[in-house]
């Protein structure tokens, strides 16, 4: 977009040197200055209508990278919210497509997750964080900030992952879905 307000000042910069330079030189009457004067307007016109089309495509596509990274977390959070809200349940099988329940994440100990949640979380994350550190490059191109949440992400699943005791893996998932749900909260700039 930078590109384009420059090439917007440089238009606009042209017409009056032009015009006084013209305006010198020949009989405005049989002068191409009045043509010289529409074009310059006709193509600054086209710069600001294209900066406003480049500077709308860049916010979709951030907006686009961030719904997918978001996506893949999904079934992550999802997992997590069945697991917690249903302790007894031990079977690797698919989530309900109920809606998961919602929790109050402020509120939230150790002591509400049960230990086999807490194995099935950490057997997921063993999984699945691979491919989250590949889409760090996702991250990147939304901007600093969502990159900086995402590695923020991903460093917990490495607790989750490398923790030996459960409640080393309870306080680690509590921390992922904090810092989940503060990746959803950052605006897009």
């Amino acid at each position: 977009m930078l590109f384009y307000l420059i090439f917007l000042v440089v238009f606009f910069a042209a017409t009056p040197i032009l015009t006084m330079t013209l305006y010198w030189e020949a009989d405005l009457s049989v002068s191409i200055l009045p043509e010289l004067i529409g074009f310059s307007l006709q193509g600054g016109f086209l710069v600001l209508v294209f900066a406003v089309y480049e500077w709308r495509s860049a916010r979709n596509a951030r907006h686009n990278q961030k719904f997918t990274l978001r996506t893949y977390l999904g079934s992550f959070v999802d997992r997590s919210l069945f697991a917690i809200t249903s302790p007894d349940l031990t079977g690797e099988g698919e989530v309900p497509v109920a809606e998961p329940p919602v929790l109050d994440l402020e509120s939230m100990t150790a002591d509400s997750i049960s230990d086999g949640a807490a194995q099935r979380i950490q057997q997921f994350a063993e999984r699945q964080l691979t491919s989250l550190e590949a889409l760090s490059s996702v991250a990147a191109h939304i901007d600093y900030n969502h990159l900086d949440a995402w590695s923020v992400i991903v460093d917990d699943l490495h607790n989750i992952r490398g923790a030996v005791e459960l409640s080393e893996v309870k306080d680690g998932v509590i921390s992922l879905l904090r810092n989940i749900k503060n990746f959803d909260d950052l605006p897009l700039g």
